[in-house]
């Protein structure tokens, strides 16, 4: 409840800022006539919760990165970015677990947000590209389905968060048989499996 009278401090001017305008690719983009980046300006600086990117996700990392903006850009930087190769996920979010305490809901949240958060990328990496997102009705489909499946994954994963305790938590999870975990544990090595066209070995 302190979030959004909290954001209100653009009233004075602390929100306001100026980035460099990045691309798709996370490349910056330079202005045609001077070579100088072009720049972005807004009210975000003191943004700690991006609402519709939250609420509308068409992916698990938008929700994940729009909901305490600061402190996951904190995690970014200090545990993602430095963690070893293929830890990276679950170091972040064993910390942001950490960090909210020791109740076990919160180790059991945030270590399968790894899980679901990587088997989101894998899809949105093999699947993605074969999905003629041109067509304007497979692209509303596409976008619809990713929301979709973004917040039914969220609400189960939160629940835990919610309960605190081992026992609770395992409880609601049997009682949906963990079809959800087992069903993202089976797309992980399923798809860790998959070579995408860029890995495929070239021709001679």
């Amino acid at each position: 409840g302190v979030r959004v009278p909290g954001e209100g401090c653009n009233a004075a001017g602390f929100g306001y800022q100026e980035k460099a305008e990045k691309d798709g690719e996370g490349k910056v983009v330079k202005d045609d006539k001077t070579g100088e980046p072009k720049l972005v300006r807004n009210w975000n600086a003191v943004l700690n919760v991006d609402y519709p990117a939250v609420e509308l996700a068409t992916n698990f990392r938008s929700a994940m990165t729009g909901w305490n903006i600061a402190t996951s850009n904190w995690l970014r930087r200090c545990v993602y970015e430095r963690a070893p190769k293929g830890l990276e996920l679950t170091m972040a979010f064993g910390m942001s677990a950490l960090w909210h305490g020791f109740y076990p809901g919160y180790y059991l949240t945030f270590l399968s947000c790894a899980l679901f958060q990587e088997v989101a990328r894998l899809l949105r990496k093999h699947l993605r590209p074969r999905i003629p997102l041109h067509n304007p009705v497979a692209a509303v489909l596409y976008h619809t389905s990713s929301t979709v499946l973004t917040l039914v994954s969220l609400n189960y994963l939160a629940a835990p968060f919610v309960v605190l305790s081992l026992e609770k938590s395992i409880a609601y999870w049997t009682r949906l048989y963990f079809l959800p975990h087992i069903v993202a544990t089976v797309l992980l090595l399923f798809l860790s499996s998959l070579k995408t066209p860029a890995d495929k070995p070239k021709k001679e």
